[in-house]
């Protein structure tokens, strides 16, 4: 089901791996406060679905999801 495996180090902007639209990508937690960052397009006006699945596979993290511009605003 997984499309695209996340590579390590990818929790720094500039290190973030490509999803392309409607894949699935997957990431695994190494170290307390671990973070995964994707890389997507998305056109302007257009919309996007994300489902943050930890808990729907038995994980204990709390999992969160911030979305930055392309210029690292949120």
């Amino acid at each position: 089901r997984c499309v695209v495996n996340e590579s390590e180090p990818n929790d720094q902007p500039g290190d973030e791996d490509a999803l392309p639209m409607e894949a699935i990508g997957c990431g695994d937690l190494q170290r307390e406060l671990d973070a995964d960052l994707w890389g997507f397009e998305v056109e302007v006006g257009a919309w996007v679905s994300v489902t943050v699945a930890g808990d729907s596979i038995g994980s204990r993290a709390r999992t969160s999801l911030v979305l930055f511009a392309e210029d690292a605003a949120e």
